[in-house]
Order: C-alpha cells, then sequence, then structure tokens
C-alpha cells in the first residue's frame, strides 16, 4: 500500500485506475545547476537488464551492451530545443510547459566524465554519439571547454546528431570536427517553403543551403563521414510543383551527402496533428521508414548517390505528381534505388572503421582484432 501510494504521487505520471484517469502535476523542469548534481548511471542500478528466460534481474554483460548499442556509446547532453517544430514531440511538450524550450545542460566537466566511466567499463567504445537536439546550439565558450576536455581525457571520433540550420555557424563546425567530430545529421526536411512553413521550421532555404554548404566544407577538410540530412516526405498536402521544387533543391545542395528520408507522421499531442485533424487530412500510420514507392521518393534516394546530370532530372520531373494524385508506384525500383543508397553509406562507414549504427557481439571480436590497434595509437598520450 505505501509503495502504491509513492506511484500515485509521483509528480508527471498518469494512472488508469478503477475511479478514472488520474493526472498527477508535471514535475518541475531541472535547471542547469540540478543536471550538475546528478549522479551517472553506473552505479550498479542502472545496469541491470531483465532477462526473460531466467525470469528475473541479472547484470549488464558486455555482449548484452554489443546487441544493443554495438561499439558506440550513446548519450545525451543538452536537453530542450528553441524551435517549435509542429510535427516534432517537442512542440507537444512545450503547449504543457514553455520551459521545455529551453536548453539546459550540465558542465562539460560532467559529460565527460560520464563518457570516462562508461568506457571504463565498456573499453571496447570506440565512438561517442550525442543525441541532442540541438547541441550545436549551447554557447561556443561550452563548446571550447567541451572540445579540450574530451581531446585530452577521450579523443574518440564522436557524433553530433543535433544540428539545426539557424544555429550552424562555421566557428563551432570548425571547432568540434577539429577535436574529433566525424559524423553530424542536420535536420532540412523539406525544400519547398510551403511545408517549411507547415512544420513551422522558422528557416529559410537560404539557411538550409548554406549549411550544408559548411557542412560539405568540413567534410572534406576533416576527412569526415558523410553528411547526414533528414528529410520528410509523403506529405499529404504536397502538390505536385511542392515535391518538383524539393527535388530541385535537394539535386543542387552542395555534396557529398546523405539522405534519412522518412515517410510523414504524426504524434499524438503535436501541433501538426491538430491541424491535420481538424481539417481531416489523413496521413498514414504505417512505419516512418515505410515510404511510398513513388517516382519522387526513388528520386531522392538516387540524389543521395549522385547529382542527376539535368537533362535526366528534367525528364523525370515530367513523370512527378502530387500526393493526391493517380501515379504510378515502383516498389521494385524503389528496392534497388535504396540497396545503392544503404551500400553508399555502408562503404563510407567502413572504411573509416565507424561502427555507430550497427549492433552485434561480433563487433567485440572485430574490434579487438581491427580497431583496438588504430584506436590505442591514436589515444596514446591522451589520458
Amino acid at each position: 500500500m505505501v509503495v502504491e501510494q509513492v506511484y500515485y504521487s509521483t509528480r508527471g505520471l498518469w494512472f488508469n485506475k478503477n475511479e478514472g484517469i488520474h493526472k498527477n502535476q508535471p514535475d518541475n523542469i531541472n535547471n542547469n545547476d540540478e543536471l550538475n548534481e546528478y549522479q551517472i548511471g553506473y552505479d550498479g542500478i542502472d545496469c541491470q537488464i531483465y532477462d526473460i528466460e531466467q525470469k528475473q534481474f541479472r547484470s549488464l554483460t558486455k555482449y548484452d551492451y554489443l546487441g544493443f548499442n554495438g561499439l558506440a556509446y550513446n548519450i545525451v547532453w543538452s536537453l530542450g530545443c528553441p524551435f517549435f517544430c509542429s510535427y516534432c514531440s517537442n512542440s507537444g511538450f512545450a503547449l504543457i510547459d514553455k520551459n521545455y524550450l529551453k536548453i539546459r545542460f550540465p558542465k562539460p566537466e560532467v559529460i565527460v566524465r560520464e563518457i570516462e566511466e562508461a568506457i571504463k567499463r565498456y573499453p571496447f567504445i570506440s565512438t561517442i554519439t550525442f543525441h541532442d537536439d540541438n547541441m550545436i546550439a549551447l554557447p561556443i565558450e561550452v563548446l571550447e571547454r567541451f572540445s579540450e576536455l574530451y581531446k585530452s581525457k577521450i579523443n574518440l571520433p564522436f557524433t553530433v546528431l543535433g544540428i539545426h540550420p539557424n544555429t550552424i555557424n562555421k566557428e563551432k563546425i570548425e571547432l568540434l570536427a577539429s577535436h574529433g567530430m566525424i559524423r553530424t545529421k542536420m535536420g532540412i526536411q523539406s525544400g519547398n517553403e510551403k511545408s517549411l512553413k507547415l512544420y513551422e521550421r522558422n528557416t529559410t532555404l537560404e539557411a538550409i543551403n548554406s549549411g550544408v554548404t559548411l557542412l560539405a566544407d568540413a567534410q572534406k577538410k576533416y576527412h569526415m563521414i558523410l553528411q547526414e540530412y533528414d528529410i520528410i516526405c509523403d506529405n499529404p498536402i504536397e502538390t505536385m510543383d511542392d515535391i518538383k521544387s524539393s527535388l530541385r533543391f535537394y539535386n543542387n545542395l552542395k555534396r557529398p551527402l546523405i539522405f534519412n528520408v522518412f515517410s510523414l507522421r504524426t504524434f499524438p499531442g503535436t501541433k501538426l496533428t491538430s491541424c491535420f485533424e481538424e481539417n481531416k487530412i489523413i496521413c498514414s500510420e504505417l512505419p516512418y521508414f515505410k515510404v511510398r514507392p513513388t517516382l519522387s521518393n526513388i528520386m531522392i534516394y538516387l540524389i543521395a548517390c549522385i547529382k542527376i546530370p539535368a537533362w535526366i532530372f528534367e525528364k523525370l520531373l515530367f513523370k512527378i505528381r502530387g500526393y493526391n494524385e493517380k501515379q504510378n508506384e515502383y516498389p521494385t525500383l524503389l528496392g534497388i534505388s535504396k540497396f545503392i543508397f544503404l551500400s553508399k553509406r555502408a562503404i563510407d562507414h567502413l572504411m573509416k572503421l565507424h561502427f555507430s549504427a550497427i549492433t552485434g557481439k561480433w563487433l567485440y571480436y572485430f574490434w579487438k582484432i581491427v580497431i583496438n590497434k588504430k584506436l590505442r595509437s591514436k589515444r596514446k598520450g591522451c589520458r
């Protein structure tokens, strides 16, 4: 009974009880000082997993870790995002509390110490992946301190997934790339103004193009992995002209690049969901990685592999149709284009011995035989 009282009084949780839905008040948003005081997750509790076969909790083994994360250590440094994109779950959180729009983060010393502890526990960790929504928006002096500490204490390749066209700048990208950043991801989402307005991205095509150019230059200068850009396709309100505009924009972006292509889906509680419900717009309920096998989506994958010559590009555009228009579908051609696209991506990662998206026990032996020698040489003298 006492345990139930503790659960039922926990702020931020809702319960479906016999008498109806019980809603507790949201918890307070943690500030920077509070985040600095949090204990890192290696006190023997967070490293317990439930074994279905044994029907009990047990310690996490290195093979469990490899099955979940591969050779990467996945981490979130900063919380919150200053943008209010209508499709993002953050917009739903911001409707509950505006403080979710504020970027909050512990000191660089705290985050570097967490990574150090992770490597002590799992020495095969070979890359660090920051999953922040907008890490690039952190103050330059904070990134400078982080870069200094990271280079001296960790000195492993790292990935920054949180980049927005409005907060990217050359100084920050050069700083991070020169201290080990090998891979980035920036959200483009759309190549036409109408969809950007619907998504409330509050950016411009010029800003997106400038950001892509900056990252392409950094990729060549620092020999980074192909830069990634998120693309949203299968938008029910996009017309033929909207889709053509986006394709032209994508094909003219500076290379090298790679796209993460997602079919538009709506999350409950977001502004986009409310907009679609009010206007009776139907969005697919299939997984977001299941894109329609339309010619326009096939072209997105092809553009990620090569810049399509102008005369071929214009012939293909002639066959493009809007989302709700009758059009042919090419599932086999989509499969081939995705295979080529994924092969290009895999080869690039393999050539740089970067395994941040692959999992499996076999990686441990690959690390011992191949990767460890290279990393040991690179990290010599950094401690």
